[in-house]
């Protein structure tokens, strides 16, 4: 009888999501405590997306978060709860991301490491016997299932009836995939007939962008602390935190730890008129119980830029006049001009000559794709001979850290595709690696040296065989250059190539006055990778290397005119006055490079 009862009050817990949580689940290979843990502010999320979100009169969700508040361990517990607490049954997710190798990292880093890592091996246990368990499709018993994937352009997920739809890193997905992948919920069996359960959630960039529409048509809820002496509700701010864990009460004063304060906090909606058509929870770093002031204070800018302070840490979108280009963006002007989807990577090259850049860093291909440190990466192109576009003949991470199986790689891939010119970064060792290649091959092998502010974008020594750029110039010129569909990108198999869009998009773009010059500058947003995008720019910068004749002529010779240019400097000079105000020079060069008859020269 005891035990009939006990077996019933279990049962009767595991319907709350959050018990289900602790009881089944480990983060870290520890439990995942959110009770009495300053966690508090997630409990509505949990509950009002595993409860009140599957009724026919609810909300789709959004969710405006920085990084690292531990937001993909809420979502996956989510999954779980759907999918293995034998509650529901028939119910298919989908999960979405913008790229594949973004869902590929997710799968086997987070989701199958937290199925592996549950208390008595829970979730093993309720895997389907003889079902599938691949990286992007998951079986469980009673029939539910999870498919992970990347957005792309929406026809990854098209046909697949979904029940719940949870859109990951929607800041950098297309909006025409998110509203593809949203019709697959068309006859979901929960949430709102002919809508299902949706969740969307990402870190925001910049207002203005179809994730800030979003959260602009949420009631936009923002988790307010109560006091522990005078039982008032105040926000959490940077001047409120002051220390640790310690915060002051706007009210009365009082400093008090932020996790006794939180958890007797509440979601308050910014909004409740009738236009409302989304919740929307807000989530930064301020709130998460391990971040302390002093973790924060690391972060400030100028340590970060005030863009990634606002987006990454604060969670809330950015107003300046400069936009950067998400992964959606990138990935359209990589293929829609021509339409490259069934080109494939070429595994060799001998009817032309190819460009080879590499960017030299020390971490593997595979590892976290966030935190400090680069990849060693390898970026080749070639000249479509009848447009004059660049295509991405190859993109490569490298898997190994060991010099000598670096260098074999790339000896074995100027061989394969050809390469006439192949420039290595100069910094994390790159002259080591020019002296030993040239031993081979010579002075198709130079050193990029990256430089700010010089009187030349580029320019060569011969004597050290060195090629020295202004990277923001460059940067300008190549982002230009790419809005005006210069580059192709192979697109049949887009689990090989779009990292290479994720690093592209890892800059930020700022506006700086320089000696009475406006200037554009470029730099590394966060934590995100940028090396595929610095070795797109050196595999660049050679082909420019060999068709202006080491620079020794300038734009004019390709038809461009009206900057008072010279050759006497034998090197691609600035023009005069303001790079954003005399127009775009490498949108002109983009289109310049359609004059054949010089090429044939």
């Amino acid at each position: 009888m005891l035990d009939s009862v006990r077996r019933y009050l279990e049962d009767l817990l595991t319907v709350d999501p959050l018990n289900f949580v602790e009881s089944k689940l480990c983060v870290d290979g520890q439990p995942f405590n959110l009770f009495q843990s300053g966690r508090e502010y997630l409990h509505e999320i949990y509950r009002y997306i595993a409860i009140t979100a599957t009724s026919a009169t609810s909300l789709p969700v959004v969710i405006v978060k920085g990084r690292q508040v531990e937001m993909s361990t809420t979502i996956t517990s989510l999954y779980f709860y759907f999918l293995a607490s034998g509650i529901f049954n028939n119910i298919i997710g989908l999960h979405t991301f913008p790229t594949i190798p973004a869902a590929r990292r997710y799968s086997i880093q987070k989701f199958n490491t937290m199925v592996e890592q549950s208390i008595n091996g829970y979730l093993i246990s309720r895997k389907k016997k003889k079902g599938v368990f691949s990286v992007s499709h998951k079986q469980f018993e009673d029939d539910n299932a999870l498919y992970i994937d990347g957005a792309s352009n929406g026809d990854r997920l098209r046909n697949i009836p979904g029940s719940i739809a949870f859109f990951d890193e929607v800041q950098d997905t297309d909006r025409n995939a998110i509203e593809i992948v949203s019709e697959s919920l068309s006859h979901s069996k929960i949430g709102p007939p002919g809508i299902g359960l949706k969740v969307f959630f990402g870190t925001p960039k910049n207002e203005g962008s179809f994730f800030h529409s979003l959260w602009q048509k949420s009631d936009q809820r923002e988790f307010f602390l109560r006091c522990i002496s005078c039982n008032e509700l105040f926000a959490i701010t940077l001047d409120n935190f002051k220390h640790g864990f310690m915060v002051t009460c706007d009210f009365c004063g009082t400093l008090q730890d932020k996790r006794l304060a939180i958890a007797r906090g509440e979601w308050i909606p910014r909004k409740v008129d009738e236009s409302v058509e989304y919740r929307g929870y807000h989530i930064n770093q301020l709130l998460v119980p391990i971040i302390t002031r002093e973790a924060i204070a690391r972060k400030e800018p100028p340590k970060k830029t005030r863009r990634s302070f606002l987006n990454e840490v604060l969670g809330e979108f950015y107003s300046g006049t400069d936009v950067s280009l998400t992964i959606a963006d990138i990935i359209k002007y990589l293929t829609t001009k021509p339409d490259s989807s069934l080109m494939k990577i070429r595994n060799f090259i001998n009817d032309k000559f190819t460009y080879m850049g590499i960017d030299l860093g020390g971490r593997l291909a595979g590892e976290e794709d966030s935190g400090e440190g680069g990849y060693s990466v390898i970026v080749i192109l070639s000249e479509d001979a009848t447009t004059g576009q660049l295509i991405i003949e190859y993109c490569y991470k490298m898997e190994t850290n060991d010099v000598d199986a670096q260098l074999q790689t790339i000896s074995d891939l100027i061989k394969r595709y050809n390469c006439i010119e192949v420039g290595i970064d100069f910094g994390f060792g790159g002259h080591i690696y020019v002296n030993k290649l040239q031993k081979d091959w010579g002075e198709r092998i130079k050193s990029i040296f990256s430089s700010t502010y010089l009187k030349v974008p580029y320019k060569y020594e011969r004597d050290k065989n060195m090629i020295t750029i202004d990277k923001h110039v460059v940067l300008e010129y190549f982002f230009d250059e790419l809005e005006d569909y210069t580059y192709i990108l192979p697109y049949s198999e887009p689990e090989k190539v779009e990292w290479l869009a994720e690093h592209i998009s890892g800059v930020e773009i700022q506006t700086k006055v320089v000696g009475g010059i406006i200037r554009k500058t470029f730099v590394k947003s966060g934590d995100q990778s940028i090396d595929g995008l610095m070795a797109l720019n050196y595999a660049r910068v050679m082909y420019l290397f060999r068709k202006t004749k080491e620079f020794r002529y300038t734009l004019s010779k390709f038809g461009v005119t009206g900057y008072n240019l010279t050759d006497n400097d034998h090197n691609m000079p600035i023009p005069r006055g303001s790079i954003l105000t005399t127009g775009s020079i490498g949108k002109l060069y983009a289109r310049s490079i359609q004059n054949r008859a010089y090429w044939k020269k």
